[in-house]
């Protein structure tokens, strides 16, 4: 199955998996063709070491992430620059809001990450979404 991808660093692919994270920050806006459709959520290589050292603070997390593949899925929405108040935002940052309830792990899968969106061919099955949190 064929899908869009956008690479995450780690810890952050794994707080949108696991802690709740709802809220992506980019310095641009989303694009209206990826607004409320499944998107494969790839692990990059490099860690954010900084955030990693943070977020063990608050949460319980494995002592190794996946890095350098798929490892789940999940829908955005919603405003762009300054649109979310959460927890997970930063100012002056492009918010694209995540839908916690249709964000899924998937069976690691490796691959190349790319800057932006691209194109996967995942080989397992991607959950049908359940739930919205809109």
């Amino acid at each position: 199955m064929t899908l869009p991808a956008i690479s995450i660093r780690q810890p952050w692919a794994w707080a949108i998996l696991h802690a709740g994270k709802d809220c992506e920050n980019r310095s641009w806006p989303l694009p209206k063709k990826y607004t409320s459709k499944p998107v494969l959520l790839h692990a990059s290589k490099r860690i954010d070491r900084e955030a990693e050292d943070h977020l063990r603070s608050l949460f319980f997390m494995p002592e190794q992430f996946e890095t350098g593949g798929i490892v789940g899925v999940t829908e955005f929405y919603g405003p762009s620059l300054n649109g979310s108040k959460g927890i997970w935002a930063n100012y002056g940052m492009h918010h694209w809001r995540i839908d916690t309830q249709r964000t899924k792990p998937l069976p690691f899968f490796p691959c190349s990450g790319r800057l932006g969106f691209f194109e996967v061919d995942y080989p397992y099955g991607v959950p049908e979404p359940s739930g919205c949190a809109r």
